[in-house]
């Protein structure tokens, strides 16, 4: 097993809305900043989202999976490791496709913040 990244103190945190699926999401992701909270490595490091369904299983799960997708960050899966390994919905002869699952679509949108 890999040595877990140690998370710098202060953090960078950005927040997007998108539905998928038929659900409304907060997706949030941190990324190392300086004091000033301008953001110098844009590595996602860790992942947050809320489905605005408190107390339900659902919830549950969307903030367990997001604290499984940060551990993954933080021991070497990229964001773009998690991508490749997510599943997708995509017709015969495609090489890619919709994500298939809310984590799909988090890790996504990880890299592209990663790309800036």
């Amino acid at each position: 097993m890999s040595v877990r990244r140690v998370l710098p103190t202060r953090r960078g945190h950005t927040v997007i809305a998108l539905a998928h699926a038929g659900r409304k999401y907060h997706i949030g992701f941190g990324q190392e900043c300086d004091k000033a909270g301008v953001v110098i490595k844009p590595e996602v490091l860790e992942f947050f989202a809320d489905a605005r369904h408190t107390g339900t299983d659902f919830e549950a799960f969307l903030h367990d999976a997001c604290i499984a997708m940060s551990l993954l960050v933080q021991h070497g899966c990229s964001s773009e490791m998690q991508v490749a390994a997510y599943g997708e919905h995509r017709n015969e002869g495609q090489e890619r496709g919709a994500a298939s699952s809310i984590m799909g679509v988090i890790a996504r949108m990880g890299v592209e913040i990663e790309k800036g």
